[in-house]
């Protein structure tokens, strides 16, 4: 399914009368060979697609997330079918986005380890930190000597 890589289905439209044909044109063409009930469920779908003011139903509104869904279960590994994540007009087949570790790294020069849960790395951090408070204590103490609390 290489072909289902970073690649558009329907662009520069969110109303459900141009994604709902869209989606069901391109399942039909990735699986032509579908069986019951996917078969059955695009069918249904195509017949209720001729009916006057099916769009502004809420049974278009159930259909799109279903093929939402089902279009989801053709995607690739590592690939997800949905809104690009620069435009979201546009709906395809897209890579996932790494998840940013927000964790700062800490390199613990003892265990050599580049991991932020170390212990050794929260132990030195911890007497670093109480070896600041004891440096500037004096500065400190002079700021507020003549203050009362």
């Amino acid at each position: 399914m290489n072909t289902l890589k970073n690649v558009s289905v329907s662009i520069n439209t969110m109303r459900r009368e141009d994604l709902i044909p869209a989606f069901v044109a391109t399942l039909w063409a990735i699986d032509s060979t579908m069986e019951n009930p996917l078969a059955s469920q695009l069918r249904d779908i195509e017949a209720d697609m001729e009916q006057a003011e099916y769009y502004e139903s809420e049974d278009s509104q159930y259909d799109l997330e279903w093929l939402f869904d089902t279009l989801d279960m053709y995607a690739p590994d590592g690939y997800y079918f949905g809104a690009h994540p620069g435009d979201g007009s546009d709906y395809g087949f897209w890579a996932h986005e790494e998840e940013e570790d927000n964790q700062q790294e800490v390199y613990c020069p003892i265990c050599e380890s580049g991991q932020a849960s170390c212990g050794l790395a929260i132990l030195i951090t911890i007497i670093g930190i109480i070896a600041i408070i004891v440096t500037f204590a004096p500065v400190f103490e002079a700021l507020f000597a003549g203050l009362s609390f």
